[in-house]
């Protein structure tokens, strides 16, 4: 087996369990009540992203540029597109989209 293939096997996703590279697990997305609210108040070219980004969510633990949250933040993820980010929490196969907004007031609790 070359290193590669070992590497692949051993693959582990963002919440640190092992995951199988031939696994396809298709998530749940959840938006708050006031996430989906953010999501309507966006910008048209920017509300299009977001629900790429949210489309994305779907194929978790397989999602490029999540980024694991720390401090009071800590247990959720972000994902960004541009200046906008969306922040949001795994539970088992359940993903929830719990904030959408603009990067300079998107860290605040």
């Amino acid at each position: 087996m070359s290193r590669t293939q070992r590497s692949a096997r051993n693959a582990r996703n963002l919440d640190g369990r092992r995951r199988l590279a031939d696994t396809i697990l298709v998530a749940t997305v959840l938006l708050t009540p006031e996430s989906a609210e953010q999501l309507e108040r966006l910008p048209k070219t920017i509300h299009a992203r977001v629900l790429k980004l949210i489309e994305r969510l779907k194929a978790w633990p397989d999602v490029s540029g999540a980024k694991p949250l720390s401090g009071d933040l800590a247990g959720k993820y972000r994902l960004r597109t541009g200046d906008y980010r969306l922040r949001f929490s795994v539970k088992g196969e359940t993903v929830t989209v719990e904030k959408i907004g603009h990067r300079s007031d998107f860290y605040e609790y």
